[in-house]
């Protein structure tokens, strides 16, 4: 364009082009295409796109589709960068975590002492009859002096018992008495209950992420 000094329209006109031209160049080389970049509002200037997981036309934006060979933007939303490590593959998502770690506690020992239940008359107690039983006898009898004799009217080898004798019981009084437990020092295993936020986070500010498009 060659700019007619008569025509101020036609001026401004180059100027801004020149302008546009040397900025478009410049921003290239400060920041390439693909590169995040903080946005301080929602209204997203011209040329650009909000890094919220879009698929975008790789032939349109051939410099967008060397950073991002998928045809995708990365979603940025709740999304922090970080450096990559060696054992990383580039672009890929580490979950949040916390570093493994523990905790301990204790409570403290108490010698609760001996500690007496309250006294309680239990009276007198009965065990359960026992020992009922009886003899057997036989026919054939040794009597003194030698020889057998029959007794009474059971003869050869018939047999007879005694009556039943000897069922007891007893009586046990044990009577109004307390007991004395010893506690004494112990301690005791404690939970620890979750808290927290949902997630891992420092204090931030909010801002869009956003890409340009070339």
């Amino acid at each position: 364009m060659k700019p007619d000094g008569s025509q101020s329209a036609q001026l401004l006109a180059a100027i801004k082009a020149i302008a546009t031209s040397i900025a478009a160049e410049t921003s290239a080389s400060i920041l390439p295409v693909g590169a995040p970049i903080t946005w301080p509002l929602d209204n997203i200037p011209a040329g650009y796109a909000l890094m919220q997981g879009e698929t975008f036309d790789k032939s349109k934006y051939p410099k967008l589709a060397m950073a991002y060979p998928s045809g995708i933007i990365p979603d940025m939303r709740g999304q922090t960068i970080k450096g990559k490590s060696d054992e990383r593959a580039i672009l890929s998502r580490e979950v949040g975590g916390i570093q493994s770690h523990t905790h301990s506690a204790t409570v403290s020992n108490t010698d609760l002492g001996s500690k007496a239940t309250d006294v309680f008359d239990y009276g007198n107690k009965g065990t359960d009859g026992q020992g009922e039983h009886t003899h057997t006898w036989g026919s054939a009898m040794r009597k003194e002096g030698g020889g057998d004799q029959n007794v009474g009217s059971n003869l050869g080898n018939t047999f007879g018992t005694t009556s039943a004798a000897g069922h007891h019981g007893h009586t046990v009084a044990i009577g109004p008495h307390a007991h004395n437990v010893h506690i004494g020092s112990h301690g005791h295993a404690i939970t620890i209950n979750a808290t927290g936020n949902v997630a891992n986070t420092v204090d931030n500010i909010a801002f869009n992420y956003i890409v340009r498009l070339a």
